[in-house]
């Protein structure tokens, strides 16, 4: 590949993992819509894992937009519902036995510093400099929580930023046995990565 696409190809990549974001005055209400369900937070927190305590994440939702063809019948329902929560970006809450645990980092502050990276005389290293001050070097990105009616079915998008040329995530499907969240043995049907 020759070496002045690269920078241009690093770029759409990211903004595949960081789909635009509503932009809106800095004193003014914010637009979007917070999550408060308490149940998309254990999901949130069971597909993080035991790593959930230590990561960063955006504060805003993204999804990459995959949903499979052809959907099983029982997971109709899920993806359904997954494309009609993910239409436009939610605003993740933090700090509370609620809301998501880790690191929560502002859209504008990560895209600020992306620009300053991106645009910077050594773009590879600037962007790990910017990755690195995050735990385990990534930034954590998810969607919002698509259910079936009996919330026993979940499906949501985490995806994640850690340099210049490395993005990636997938679909994570899970379901509810015994009162807890766990993987599901349905297939993953969306990986990204560059």
């Amino acid at each position: 590949m020759q070496q002045h696409l690269r920078p241009l190809i690093v770029a759409l990549s990211l903004s595949v993992t960081l789909a635009a974001a509503p932009s809106h005055p800095q004193n003014s209400v914010d637009p979007l819509t917070p999550i408060v369900d308490p149940v998309a937070y254990r999901v949130y927190r069971a597909a993080l894992g035991a790593r959930a305590p230590n990561v960063a994440v955006l504060d805003e939702t993204r999804s990459s937009g995959c949903s499979p063809y052809p959907v099983p019948g029982e997971w109709r329902a899920v993806w359904q519902n997954f494309d009609e929560e993910n239409r436009r970006p939610r605003r993740l809450l933090g700090g509370t036995d609620a809301g998501l645990p880790g690191m929560l980092v502002t859209f504008k502050e990560f895209n600020a510093q992306r620009y300053r990276a991106l645009v910077s005389a050594d773009p590879v290293g600037a962007m790990a400099d910017v990755v690195k001050r995050f735990p385990g070097g990534r930034l954590i990105t998810v969607s919002a929580v698509g259910f079936d009616v009996s919330k026993t079915r979940a499906v949501l998008m985490i995806g994640y930023v850690c340099g210049y040329d490395c993005v990636g995530g997938s679909s994570v499907v899970m379901v509810k046995k015994d009162g807890e969240w766990v993987s599901s043995d349905a297939p993953s049907v969306c990986i990204w990565r560059s």
